[in-house]
């Protein structure tokens, strides 16, 4: 009795950040399919290529062939992810079937709203990973309030976008290796199970989260040489967990991996699997004929060239156009946020705060670290290794790639922010951070709608 007494005395002691919760996210989905209802076609990052990819699946309950259309757009069917054109094409076949005399307009603004439902989604895991975190209640909203206010997060979430359902899968594989590591043993294997069926659904979707595949399972691996769970209890739920973790991860490996027996690649690009008539006006293949190399350049040719080397393309260049194009609403249109110095500052003092805080991390908070830098190295080299290819001209650079693992970034600032002493200095920073994210937040689409924005709706 005294147990359940205190665990009624919790939720009660809850209620008011969860309602407070729920409202960020009801204005969330309130302003975003707003926004996606009235915003114009092909803004939203490769919008045009994703509803092209949609349509062909929207026509087999498999997997569709390659057409011209898509091949012309720069992209391939086959061996590339798709789990997000299947899902999204599943649900418009759905909402065909409900409704059939809806139009293809009407149709491409109900898969609009299907992707602000799965970024809200993804504001609900972030809010539940910051409360494994996070120990003062109501700093657990702020992580979720950050992400729903940066200006491409908000943009990309209005669009037909596969980083909408990837974003959703990288933050529940976030939480649920969070969940193993605070060392629950008696649900170390379901959330293992769930783990790997969620891993396995993000390698589908997209490749870019291969990385983050790779290190959370060495961190999955090294806590159970450190700790050794007791053996597994099968009953339904489990062998049913195991069976979809055995599906999910089998398609991985399948499909990765005939890629690499079959393409040499993880990946296969247009002339892998067409011939060269199909591909030869493909827009990638374009792009790199007009500002390409025809070989890649090598690191003594980036010195002789006065190119930036590895670390001065990355402090100087690298940062700078991550935090604008996240902060900013980037697309095939482009804002610059005038708030950007504020951003920075901010985000430096806050570094400079958590190094003074510098003692032994909590092994939730060394995971998050781990995950967040380590994916962050992942995709720098990945980014200069492309600039290797175009001189430096900056293709391929988006903000929205460190989607995956901005939930662990976001709980980690909150956690120094939660550390901080004395308590004017928490409170002080704690406004300032809500203050500069309100400003800096989707509300710039209407206090400069007259001067910019009203192109683009």
């Amino acid at each position: 009795m005294p147990k359940k007494s205190k665990q009624n005395n919790s939720k009660a002691r809850d209620f008011p950040q969860h309602f407070v919760f729920l409202i960020i996210i009801l204005l969330f989905l309130a302003t975003n399919i707003t926004f996606a209802f009235h915003l114009q076609r092909e803004i939203v990052p490769d919008e045009h290529a994703h509803i092209r990819l949609t349509e062909a699946f929207d026509t087999t309950h498999g997997i569709p062939g390659e057409t011209e259309e898509i091949l012309m757009g720069g992209n391939v069917i086959e061996g590339n992810p798709f789990l997000y054109y299947w899902i999204l094409a599943r649900f418009r076949n759905f909402v065909k079937w409900i409704f059939p005399s809806i139009t293809n307009a009407r149709l491409f603004l109900v898969s609009r709203a299907f992707n602000s439902f799965l970024s809200a989604g993804t504001l609900f895991v972030i809010y539940l990973l910051a409360r494994a975190v996070i120990k003062k209640p109501w700093l657990t909203l702020l992580p979720s309030f950050i992400m729903a206010n940066l200006q491409t997060f908000f943009m990309v979430s209005a669009g037909i976008n596969y980083d909408n359902l990837n974003n959703l899968l990288c933050a529940i594989a976030i939480y649920l290796i969070i969940k193993i590591v605070k060392q629950d043993q008696q649900t170390f294997w379901l959330n293992s199970f769930g783990l790997a069926i969620v891993l396995g659904l993000a390698g589908l979707t997209k490749k870019t989260s291969l990385p983050l595949i790779v290190i959370i399972f060495f961190i999955w691996l090294f806590y159970v040489i450190k700790n050794k769970p007791a053996n597994v209890r099968l009953n339904f739920i489990s062998i049913f967990l195991i069976i979809l973790a055995v599906l999910s991860v089998g398609a991985n490996i399948y499909m990765y991996g005939r890629n690499l027996l079959v393409y040499k690649t993880l990946v296969p690009h247009c002339f892998s699997v067409k011939e060269e008539s199909f591909c030869v006006n493909s827009n990638y293949y374009v792009r790199w004929l007009e500002a390409g190399q025809l070989e890649k350049l090598s690191y003594a040719e980036v010195k002789e060239q006065g190119l930036p080397g590895l670390l001065d393309y990355f402090v100087n260049h690298w940062m700078k156009v991550m935090l604008s194009r996240n902060i900013g609403a980037f697309g095939h249109k482009v804002w610059e946020n005038p708030l950007i110095e504020s951003y920075q500052l901010a985000l430096i003092l806050i570094a400079m705060m958590g190094l003074s805080q510098i003692r032994k991390p909590k092994m939730t908070v060394l995971c998050l670290l781990i995950i967040a830098l380590v994916y962050t190295v992942f995709l720098y080299l990945y980014n200069y290794n492309e600039q290797l290819f175009y001189a430096f001209a900056g293709f391929g650079i988006q903000g929205r790639y460190i989607y995956p693992v901005i939930p662990a970034f976001l709980v980690i600032i909150t956690r120094i922010v939660e550390e901080l002493r004395p308590k004017f200095m928490f409170y002080f920073t704690q406004a300032a951070v809500v203050i500069i994210t309100i400003l800096g937040g989707p509300v710039q689409f209407l206090y400069y709608y007259k001067d910019y924005f009203y192109t683009w709706f």
